[in-house]
């Protein structure tokens, strides 16, 4: 179906819903419940005694804030869930689903539009749910202390997340276990541009891993001695990259020159 086709459909949808809820079938129903942008079409459509238009509803970026406080209320766990996670919510109505407590965490914390204060709020403090506690490691507003506790009491999935994440700051990176063999954990730290010189040297010499030790050798962080140390015991791509980062920083330093002369 072409576009032009899926757009006429879609409003011919609507002028029937506006005229009279119960003018379409179930399927159609169903998929103008996803496609439209007209809040009016997506109030009516809230009411639908089928859960999944309403499921499909709470989706929609375009639900006005009517219609998100009514389906954050829904007797569905579903609609519930996905109206949590719908960027369209606002952080007002997400403190109100977690606060009754009917809403999963896991989908309140997927939600951009939560405030730090409550991502540190559904973050367990012993590492029993993992799923939210490492959504809420990945989450941009999360606070560096929610992320120095998860780092600490968080099992490898959400230290990897919290090792990803750019609020993670130089001493929480640091003081995260980096094991040998925790090979997911080393090539989130190395991948953060806030992981300091000694935190990089430090994986350097323990790690085997191709792909971390050329990390290290392109971060701009690497200090020159860990530079030196890929050079002699680095694998052969290390190796090349440490190369290339030398030529990089020799030719910067001559542009640099030339321009200051």
């Amino acid at each position: 179906m072409s576009t032009v086709t899926s757009i006429n459909k879609t409003e011919a949808s609507e002028q029937i819903i506006l005229a009279n809820p119960h003018g379409l079938t179930a399927t159609d129903t169903l998929h103008l419940a996803m496609d439209t942008r007209n809040s009016e079409v997506l109030a009516i459509l809230s009411h639908d005694d089928d859960v999944m238009v309403r499921e499909n509803v709470a989706t929609n970026l375009h639900i006005d804030a009517e219609t998100i406080a009514r389906l954050s209320t829904d007797e569905d766990e579903g609609v519930r869930n996905y109206t949590a996670a719908n960027p369209s919510t606002p952080a007002h109505i997400l403190e109100a689903m977690r606060t009754d407590g009917t809403t999963w965490d896991y989908y309140i914390a997927q939600n951009p539009n939560a405030s730090a204060a409550l991502l540190d709020s559904l973050a367990s403090k012993h590492a029993d749910k993992v799923t939210t506690d490492t959504a809420v490691a990945s989450h941009p507003n999360t606070s560096t202390e929610t992320l120095n506790r998860l780092a600490e009491n968080g099992i490898e999935v959400t230290k990897v997340a919290v090792a990803k994440n750019p609020n993670a700051t130089i001493e929480t990176l640091f003081l995260m276990t980096v094991r040998k063999e925790d090979h997911d954990l080393q090539r989130a730290v190395v991948a953060n541009m806030n992981a300091s010189e000694v935190t990089l040297d430090n994986i350097a010499r323990v790690t085997y891993l191709e792909d971390v030790q050329v990390a290290i050798a392109q971060h701009p962080t690497t200090h020159r001695k860990t530079l030196d140390y890929l050079a002699v015991k680095g694998n052969l791509e290390a190796r090349e990259a440490v190369q290339e980062r030398r030529a990089a920083d020799a030719a910067h330093t001559q542009d640099v020159e030339v321009v200051a002369a």
